[in-house]
Protein backbone atom coordinates (compact mmCIF):
# COMPACT_ATOMS: atom_id res chain seq x y z
CA UNK A 1 0.00 0.00 0.00
CA UNK A 2 2.79 2.09 0.41
CA UNK A 3 3.81 2.83 -3.20
CA UNK A 4 -0.22 3.25 -4.57
CA UNK A 5 0.55 7.00 -5.18
CA UNK A 6 3.48 6.24 -7.26
CA UNK A 7 1.77 3.95 -9.41
CA UNK A 8 -0.83 5.88 -10.17
CA UNK A 9 1.11 8.86 -10.75
CA UNK A 10 2.81 6.38 -13.33
CA UNK A 11 -0.34 5.50 -14.76
CA UNK A 12 -1.16 9.03 -15.25
CA UNK A 13 1.52 10.31 -16.68
CA UNK A 14 1.63 7.24 -19.26
CA UNK A 15 -2.13 7.99 -20.13
CA UNK A 16 -1.20 12.00 -20.45
CA UNK A 17 1.92 11.27 -22.56
CA UNK A 18 -0.59 8.61 -25.01
CA UNK A 19 -3.07 11.23 -25.37
CA UNK A 20 -0.89 13.72 -26.21
CA UNK A 21 1.75 11.95 -28.47
CA UNK A 22 -0.96 9.99 -30.62
CA UNK A 23 -2.79 12.51 -32.35
CA UNK A 24 0.38 14.01 -33.02
CA UNK A 25 2.22 10.14 -34.41
CA UNK A 26 -1.17 9.91 -36.63
CA UNK A 27 -1.31 13.60 -38.24
CA UNK A 28 2.77 13.14 -39.24
CA UNK A 29 2.44 9.80 -40.63
CA UNK A 30 -1.00 10.96 -42.60
CA UNK A 31 1.07 13.62 -43.47
CA UNK A 32 4.08 11.48 -44.89
CA UNK A 33 1.81 8.71 -46.32
CA UNK A 34 -1.81 7.80 -45.84
CA UNK A 35 -4.31 6.39 -43.82
CA UNK A 36 -3.61 2.46 -44.49
CA UNK A 37 -0.23 3.14 -43.10
CA UNK A 38 -1.57 4.73 -39.98
CA UNK A 39 -3.99 1.81 -39.98
CA UNK A 40 -1.01 -0.55 -40.26
CA UNK A 41 1.05 0.94 -37.87
CA UNK A 42 -1.53 0.65 -34.99
CA UNK A 43 -2.33 -2.56 -35.80
CA UNK A 44 0.94 -3.57 -35.64
CA UNK A 45 1.60 -1.68 -32.11
CA UNK A 46 -1.43 -3.11 -30.86
CA UNK A 47 -0.03 -6.63 -31.59
CA UNK A 48 3.39 -5.74 -29.99
CA UNK A 49 1.97 -4.56 -27.16
CA UNK A 50 -0.38 -7.83 -26.91
CA UNK A 51 1.97 -10.04 -27.19
CA UNK A 52 4.64 -8.33 -24.77
CA UNK A 53 1.68 -7.96 -21.79
CA UNK A 54 0.99 -11.89 -22.63
CA UNK A 55 1.52 -13.91 -18.73
CA UNK A 56 3.32 -17.09 -19.93
CA UNK A 57 2.08 -20.17 -19.40
CA UNK A 58 2.82 -22.50 -15.89
CA UNK A 59 4.86 -25.22 -16.75
CA UNK A 60 3.16 -28.12 -15.46
CA UNK A 61 5.19 -29.95 -12.88
CA UNK A 62 5.45 -33.73 -13.33
CA UNK A 63 4.55 -36.44 -10.42
CA UNK A 64 8.09 -37.32 -8.80
CA UNK A 65 6.48 -40.13 -6.64
CA UNK A 66 7.38 -43.60 -7.86
CA UNK A 67 5.47 -46.08 -8.36
CA UNK A 68 6.94 -49.62 -6.66
CA UNK A 69 6.30 -52.47 -8.73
Amino acid sequence: MNHTGTALGMIRATVLLSTFLSPMMVSITVHLSDWADVFGIVGLSTLIVYLFLMRPKKKSKASTISVAG
